[in-house]
């Protein structure tokens, strides 16, 4: 079942219909008449739920919620057409329509009989109307010819528009059934009219329901051809991977941000035309895209804070009627920012202290960033000024980035460099621009030892960033490769040791059956024995190799169950494995013996751990990873080389490692498929998002998926994927 076609005319005479006796133009009804029967189609679409098409259960609410007007619909379009004149066959219009027709043709044979009657008088064969009458054109020369009233003379003189006195009366005529038939018309339009107006309330909701829809509609269509993505919640704060300007298109340059929650102020320097203000704007729109629930144009990882109110101030602001210059015009701007931010607010600032002498612009920079610091507004500015650089290093809350410049090529890259101001780059920029060599060679005569000192300073950070950046790459590539080595290594040895099990088992069913055949042997010789000279040196003998066998196969059986031991809490075993603390993880704080769940990495090697509904950073040192009971829905199982067997109808994975959850997946899409299990749910919570990508990569390339989506909300939305086999 394809989607149904609507069409949705713009209603702009809603006021007009709640106003007592006002008349509705024809089209304003017909387009009334439009919106209502394709909301009753959208309904229906909605409603039944075709194959294909799969609504969350809030916007079949959502769609529930329309008004069912459709009785106005055909109330409308039986006597109006969709251009909006009344139908032909109109009982009220029928007999003035019929009169109209006859006097038309009375007219146009007295017209014919004059056009014919003496052709060569007339500028033209056919006749004209003037004021709403029919008159002839009589060429100038022969307007004595014709007894007639003339309504109008060409502009040239050479045309003489006259009215037949034998047309006058029927051209009266002609005036009084038209009036007549306007007024039915009119009469008919308002009864139209009243009656949409008796449920003026409901099409005023059925307008404001259908726009939300609509809404819906307009983010996932643009979140589909832009390939945008949900971005993660945080308390505060922005986090930017590969985000693209909305407005750019395909011309846009990734940006990557993080505007940490310990982060107060950031600080955006660089060169002109290297990205800032793309930067600035960019994190402006993505916070207002998300709090309007639309998705981004970024990679997974972003995250987004949500913020009360965003204040901007970006561009020229100067006024020639407010007698306001560039740089009055931005602290107008700034004033009213500064009065309005609450804690809550997020506030953008574009060449912040610009328009004005460097110095007092700077100072008057550093006196707003240091307001916004102290009353916690998460702020995001941007400048040329090395005083408001340095304020990033020299207050706590605020840091620097910048958007690197290649020397080479003379270019801005767009990349931006986090915890390094950026040097304006201006004399390089201007002499790429053509600038004469005179200009630039004086220019660099008239910069101080003191600012060449600073952005020698900055061009060594700049350098040193990139070495952290690149060293920071190599040591994330060699710390993917020892994981990978280790988990390799776990493997192998998990492997030894179920081999080395399973062949104890063997040697323990050999010497089993062979204490079973020892024990008959005796137990004979003793028959025997007492058949026959019983001594008591022979009976003694006789249980001591009794006993002897006994406690070697206790022996036996204590270590086979030793290893058992050991191999279902493998997975947990500190001499095997390592303890990786990540976000999920069930720990336990020293200080105080509680367990709580580690939420989110935090600097200098501390993590948010949350207790209950309380949340406490934490030392690393101070925490100890808690072990999983054997009851836990995860863990390796004595005897088994992986998960259990038995397919469940819901998965937690919540709390593994990324190779964990793939052997999960494995084993329980194996079972399923065993047991004709083709339903079944993976819970992978949200936290950073590792899981769930672990999750979707491994079902968009398994053959044996056929389909999987995220659950409802009230089901655990995102946190959860329903898989279909």
């Amino acid at each position: 079942m394809k989607p149904p076609e609507l069409y949705f005319p713009d209603i702009d005479f809603t006021a007009k219909l709640e106003k007592s006796g006002t008349v509705l133009e024809g089209i304003q009804l017909a387009d009334a008449a439009e919106y209502i029967k394709s909301s009753e189609k959208m309904k229906i679409f909605c409603e039944k739920q075709p194959e294909g098409i799969k609504l969350s259960g809030a916007l079949l609410q959502e769609a529930g919620l329309l008004p069912e007007l459709g009785q106005y619909s055909k109330a409308i379009y039986s006597e109006i057409n969709p251009d909006g004149t009344v139908k032909e066959n109109h009982p009220l219009l029928k007999s003035a329509r019929a009169r109209i027709a006859g006097l038309h043709g009375r007219i146009n044979r007295i017209t014919s009989g004059y056009m014919n009657d003496a052709r060569d008088i007339w500028q033209s064969a056919t006749s004209t109307q003037r004021d709403g009458r029919i008159v002839l054109p009589l060429k100038a020369n022969y307007k004595g010819r014709i007894k007639g009233l003339v309504h109008e003379v060409s502009s040239s003189g050479a045309t003489v528009f006259i009215e037949p006195f034998d047309l006058v009366e029927l051209n009266n005529d002609m005036a009084y059934e038209q009036s007549m038939l306007n007024q039915q018309v009119i009469k008919i339009l308002r009864a139209l009219t009243d009656r949409l107006r008796e449920t003026a309330g409901e099409f005023k909701l059925l307008l404001d329901q259908v726009s939300y829809i609509d809404s819906w509609y307009a983010r996932a269509s643009y979140s589909k051809r832009n390939n945008c993505i949900r971005p993660l919640h945080k308390e505060s704060g922005i986090v930017l991977k590969n985000g693209r300007h909305p407005l750019l298109g395909k011309t846009a340059v990734p940006i990557s941000l993080s505007f940490a929650d310990d982060l107060t102020i950031l600080i955006i320097t660089g060169p002109n035309a290297g990205g800032k203000t793309v930067t600035l704007k960019t994190c402006g729109l993505f916070v207002l895209m998300n709090q309007f629930a639309s998705e981004l144009p970024a990679d997974e990882g972003t995250a987004i804070g949500l913020y009360e109110n965003i204040f901007a101030d970006i561009g020229d602001d100067q006024s020639i009627e407010e007698s306001l210059s560039t740089f009055s015009g931005h602290m107008k701007r700034i004033s009213e920012v500064i009065n309005s931010a609450g804690t809550n607010s997020l506030v953008l600032l574009d060449e912040l202290g610009s328009g004005t002498d460097p110095s007092q612009g700077s100072a008057i920079a550093m006196g707003v960033l240091e307001h916004l610091r102290s009353r916690d507004i998460a702020t995001i500015v941007t400048t040329h000024h090395a005083a408001v650089k340095n304020f990033g290093y020299t207050h706590k809350g605020a840091v620097n980035a910048s958007v690197s410049f290649d020397a080479e090529t003379m270019r801005p890259t767009y990349e931006i460099i986090e915890g390094v101001p950026g040097e304006s780059h201006a004399v390089e920029i201007a002499e790429s621009m053509g600038l004469p060599e005179s200009i630039i060679a004086r220019a660099g005569e008239y910069l101080d030892s003191g600012d060449a000192t600073v952005s020698e300073m900055i061009r060594e950070l700049e350098n040193r960033q990139y070495q952290i950046i690149e060293r920071d790459r190599k040591l994330a590539e060699e710390e993917a490769r020892n994981k990978e080595d280790r988990r390799i290594l776990d493997l192998t040895r998990l492997k030894l040791r179920q081999a080395e099990h399973q062949i104890n088992q063997q040697d323990y069913s050999r010497l089993k059956t062979f204490v079973k055949d020892s024990r008959r042997d005796l137990e004979n010789l003793v028959r025997e024995l007492r058949e026959g000279e019983i001594t008591k040196e022979k009976t003694r003998k006789v249980k001591e190799h009794i006993a002897s066998l006994n406690e070697k196969l206790d022996k036996e059986k204590e270590s086979i169950e030793n290893l058992e031991d050991e191999l279902s809490s493998y997975d947990t075993n500190s001499e095997l494995r390592e303890t990786v603390f990540e976000a999920g993880l069930e720990v336990r704080y020293a200080k105080n013996n509680r367990t709580g769940v580690i939420v989110e990495a935090r600097k200098n090697d501390s993590w948010l751990v949350a207790f209950g509904n309380i949340k406490l950073t934490i030392k690393e040192t101070e925490l100890k990873a808690e072990k999983k009971k054997k009851n836990d829905k995860h863990v390796i199982s004595s005897g088994s080389a992986g998960f259990s067997a038995r397919a469940v109808f819901e998965l937690d994975l919540r709390g593994m490692r990324v190779y964990e959850a793939e052997a999960a997946l494995h084993k329980q899409i194996d079972s399923a498929l065993l047991s004709g299990l083709t339903d079944f749910s993976i819970i992978h919570g949200l936290g950073e998002g590792i899981l769930q990508k672990t999750v979707h990569d491994f079902l968009k390339t398994c053959s044996s998926v056929k389909d999987y989506e995220y659950s409802d909300p009230e089901q655990g939305g995102f946190g959860k994927t329903v898989v279909k086999l």
